[in-house]
């Protein structure tokens, strides 16, 4: 495990126990890790939550198997039945729409669709679907924007420009791809399968068993998390950049009782 530096996120325990939730919807990037490393206080909360949590992450590029192992090196064990992300909702929505699909996703989630039975086709497509795809080019955006101009429907896992990287570095997300589709296609209407719509949260509470308005949302971003908290009526209680203060005062609390 390498926790990441006292400057970085940090998890406000107090403020998320002060809430008396029963239950957490965490996010992944920027909340639980931010590079290659924990964020401080990660595991102690996934510990006091344990049975009690679910990840939701905009996430389309990896399965929740691969993102449970990454986060099992960071000393953090979540299994992937508690990770829910939106590349994986969103290849369930084409999945359930049985609509030929113009489709931009990472490999990993490119071979899952065609196992859900996805129809893949590079023309005529009624659906284009945008996730992830490190490989997307001048010839994707090509294909995309003159497919989403003759009609297809726009799909995105999500629309977040970006998420943090190691050393203040930023990562490309989705929603810079589906920014230059539009730039291109021109104006169009976007189905967005990630948050901060409710699909992924009140998939993960039904699993987890418990109501919306006894939990608690637990973000880095206010557009997308905070958002999230207030479409489903939960509380929100956002990362900070303090120091690890609180998660010791917390541990000392505990094991003062």
């Amino acid at each position: 495990m390498k926790p990441i530096a006292n400057s970085s996120p940090s998890l406000d325990i107090e403020a998320i126990l002060d809430t008396g939730a029963d239950a957490l919807l965490l996010d992944l990037d920027g909340t639980l890790t931010v590079g290659d490393g924990s964020v401080c206080g990660a595991k102690f909360l996934l510990d006091r939550f344990s049975g009690r949590y679910a990840v939701i992450t905009n996430n389309s590029s990896d399965l929740p198997e691969t993102i449970s192992r990454r986060l099992y090196r960071y000393g953090l064990a979540v299994p992937p039945s508690l990770i829910f992300t939106a590349g994986m909702a969103m290849i369930e929505h084409l999945a359930e729409n049985d609509a030929s699909s113009l489709v931009f996703l990472s490999p990993e989630l490119r071979a899952h669709a065609l196992a859900r039975g996805v129809t893949f086709v590079e023309d005529e497509a009624e659906i284009v679907a945008i996730g992830r795809d490190t490989s997307f080019d001048y010839s994707a955006l090509t294909r995309a924007a003159n497919s989403v101009r003759r009609g297809a429907k726009l799909v995105a896992s999500n629309l977040d420009d970006r998420h943090p990287g190691a050393a203040g570095s930023v990562v490309p997300e989705t929603g810079a791809l589906v920014a230059a589709v539009l730039a291109a296609a021109g104006p169009q209407s976007v189905t967005v399968i990630g948050k901060p719509t409710p699909h992924l949260a009140e998939h993960a509470l039904r699993v987890l068993g418990y109501s919306a308005a006894r939990s608690v949302v637990v973000g880095d971003n206010l557009a997308t998390d905070g958002a999230l908290a207030d479409a489903i009526g939960a509380a929100f209680v956002p990362v900070t950049t303090c120091a690890r203060v609180a998660v010791k005062s917390v541990f000392r609390k505990e094991h003062a009782r």
